[in-house]
């Protein structure tokens, strides 16, 4: 570990990540953290990382303490937890979405106990329905509520799926966004049956702006047929329809 500065920088995470993995087999993890004291910021993260992956094949509860509080990673151990949540994942996922739940939301908006659910609950649609209350607001929770949603309305459970979108807040359009996108899922599947149920969409406003959706994308998705399509145009109010008529 002292030689690292005397390697390229653009090869020193791997230096590291071998150089702990070694330091950690010989010794133990425990011990190995002391080198990561010596570290830049890039190589840090690396070794962290492989140390973590060796510490969870032999002591999982120290491997996790370690992760979550010890001072030596605090500069990347939002980094080090993430790797710390995929790695649970497949064992212990409801533990992994609440550690998952705790950690900032990354730049580009989407939390990790998100992609867990959209990842890992997929096949346990009841649990998911549970664990979706706790998924942090904004744009997490509405990418998890419609892909479970999408999910649930493709396994037959329309009524579960249609019932989401009244969880979700009305406010920045998520729940009417919510009704658009699993919407567009279903006319792709089954339009028929679509039409069969606008009337369990909450409002007016909600089932026109499905319809007007529908009928302005169908020239490209030939989801309906023109019968259908006129079917679709009694469920549009003013707004919608002047809309539609000033393409």
């Amino acid at each position: 570990m002292e030689s690292l500065h005397l390697i390229p920088e653009e090869l020193r995470g791997v230096a590291s990540e071998r150089a702990i993995q070694e330091l950690a087999q010989r010794t133990s993890p425990s011990e190995a953290v002391e080198a990561l004291w010596h570290l830049d910021e890039h190589s840090k993260l690396a070794a962290s990382r492989m140390l973590l992956k060796e510490w969870l094949r032999e002591d999982e509860k120290g491997a996790i303490e370690w992760a979550r509080t010890h001072p030596e990673i605090e500069d990347v151990r939002s980094e080090v937890l993430h790797t710390l949540v995929l790695s649970l994942a497949p064992k212990d996922p409801q533990f992994a979405f609440q550690i998952a739940r705790d950690l900032p939301t990354p730049i580009h908006g989407f939390g990790l106990e998100g992609e867990l659910l959209t990842s890992f609950f997929r096949g346990d649609l009841d649990t998911a329905m549970e664990l979706l209350p706790q998924v942090r607001e904004g744009r997490t929770k509405f990418i998890a509520y419609v892909t479970i949603g999408t999910v649930l309305l493709r396994s037959g459970r329309m009524k579960e799926s249609l019932g989401l979108g009244s969880q979700l807040p009305t406010e920045r359009g998520f729940a009417k966004g919510y009704y658009l996108r699993i919407s567009t899922a279903w006319a792709q599947s089954d339009p028929q049956e679509l039409l069969d149920e606008m009337h369990q969409f909450p409002t007016d406003e909600v089932r026109s702006a499905i319809a007007a959706q529908q009928i302005r994308w169908n020239s490209s998705t030939n989801y309906f047929s023109e019968e259908q399509i006129q079917s679709l145009r009694r469920f549009l109010i003013d707004e919608h329809q002047e809309l539609l008529e000033g393409n």
